[in-house]
């Protein structure tokens, strides 16, 4: 028969198991593993987006091509990231302005660079046409941004949840 030090010390044991496990049990996401973070910013949504779909190795678009080619005016902007992958068929563009007046010039700059490209891939890659087509340029808050890429409608509605979370 035990002893009551003997009983006491066994009860504290399985307390210590028990406790740090029902702690980590207790911070699990309960939303299939993701969690509810707003996303604030183009490092916090892509990182967001790194973690939630699959992205081949994409390459940094620096001010002077975002400049030449879209047309977009770094000065009003806070932050950027734009990524395409090395073969163009992803392209991810995330913007937050540090000007309000300038949401809607840059969102009309993104949705015609995408029509022009819609319109290049009509005739040589259905499947980029296809993905093209679906995709959109989304405003929330200051940010906006766009996804080039297969199944972009999805993730961009978790993105455009957790921009407007704040």
């Amino acid at each position: 028969m035990k002893t009551y030090t003997e009983k006491l010390i066994t009860v504290l044991l399985i307390a210590a198991l028990i406790l740090p496990l029902s702690a980590l049990i207790g911070c699990a996401p309960k939303n299939g593993g993701e969690t509810n973070e707003v996303l604030k910013d183009p490092a916090g949504i892509f990182g967001f987006l790194s973690k939630n779909a699959e992205l081949p190795a994409l390459a940094d678009a620096d001010d002077d091509t975002v400049s030449d080619i879209y047309g977009i005016d770094t000065s009003k902007l806070e932050s950027y990231i734009m990524r395409e992958s090395e073969d163009g068929l992803i392209e991810i563009g995330i913007f937050k302005v540090s000007d309000s007046s300038y949401l809607n010039s840059l969102s009309r700059m993104l949705t015609s660079r995408l029509a022009s490209l819609s319109r290049s891939a009509e005739n040589y890659s259905p499947e980029q046409y296809k993905i093209l087509e679906n995709t959109k340029v989304y405003t929330a808050g200051d940010i906006v941004f766009y996804l080039l890429m297969p199944d972009n409608e999805q993730i961009a509605a978790k993105i455009v949840e957790r921009i407007s979370a704040d």
